[in-house]
């Protein structure tokens, strides 16, 4: 995965090869997830050539406004996106700042941190969302060491 081998993002569509872009790198062009309305996101590398070492972001890529970078949330310098549902909403990972790794939600142009509540769990990646806005990834106890998974359900 990335790398030389990830020079193009390409969303292969009823025969043929949209080139997706990129948000200024030419490594680590990785899609990760696409909705039922053709959007798709992942991550990439801002800068470098083909062989530059992995310093991703998170994109979404959609017919209209091509290959967008999705920054980070503050204090972190790299994101993954690892999917999107059928509303735009876009879940993920931000990491690369004192924080350690912290789950995110992308919706509405604002990247938002997911918190576990009451819980004393850090929410570390997102790696669903269904289009009842559910949530499921991966969180950590420093409690226990432990690395139990999640759902997360919104509250009206």
């Amino acid at each position: 995965m990335g790398g030389a081998s990830a020079i193009h993002a390409v969303l292969w569509e009823n025969g043929t090869v949209t080139d997706l872009g990129n948000v200024g790198g030419m490594a680590w062009n990785t899609p990760t997830s696409i909705s039922s309305n053709g959007d798709v996101v992942g991550f990439a590398n801002l800068s470098g050539d083909q062989n530059a070492g992995f310093d991703p972001i998170a994109f979404l890529w959609t017919k209209i406004g091509g290959m967008q970078s999705l920054g980070a949330l503050p204090g972190d310098t790299n994101s993954i996106a690892w999917a999107i549902n059928n509303k735009g909403q876009i879940v993920g990972q931000s990491f690369g700042g004192s924080n350690g790794s912290r789950a995110f939600l992308y919706q509405n142009g604002v990247m938002i941190p997911l918190s576990a509540g009451n819980s004393k769990l850090s929410l570390v990646f997102a790696n669903d969302i269904n289009d009842f806005s559910e949530i499921v990834g991966g969180a950590h106890d420093p409690k226990t060491g432990d690395s139990p998974g999640f759902v997360a359900v919104p509250v009206p």
